[in-house]
């Protein structure tokens, strides 16, 4: 009995395997010509917006007391932003701005300010 199930079982997946095997094999990668295979994607940093003052610059840096921001449940406090990418207007202590950021390897980069 054991040796009729596994002929049984043995021959079900020779017959399965001479099925599947030639067509996957008339598939070809007809589907993926033209394609870069090479090309890495990143999805675009998410963008977030808040308001705040201007506390402290350095050239490197904007350090921004900010009111809370819902959308990353975060109470109102006072951080620093990196200026590396910011190619917005210049910014002086003091100033109330609308202000848009994201996330960094490192910490929190400034994208758009806009005084208030």
């Amino acid at each position: 009995m054991k040796l009729l199930h596994s002929l049984l079982l043995t021959g079900a997946l020779l017959s399965t395997s001479a099925v599947t095997f030639p067509t996957l094999a008339a598939m070809g990668n007809g589907q993926m010509a033209g394609m870069n295979m090479d090309a890495k994607t990143t999805a675009a940093p998410v963008q977030y917006h808040a308001t705040g003052v201007v506390k402290a610059l350095n050239g490197k840096t904007v350090t921004i007391a900010h009111q809370a921001i819902e959308q990353l449940n975060w109470p109102p406090m006072t951080m620093r932003f990196d200026l590396s990418g910011y190619k917005g207007a210049a910014l002086s202590a003091g100033e109330n701005i609308d202000f848009t950021f994201h996330q960094t390897t490192t910490g929190y980069a400034l994208d758009t300010t806009h005084t208030r």
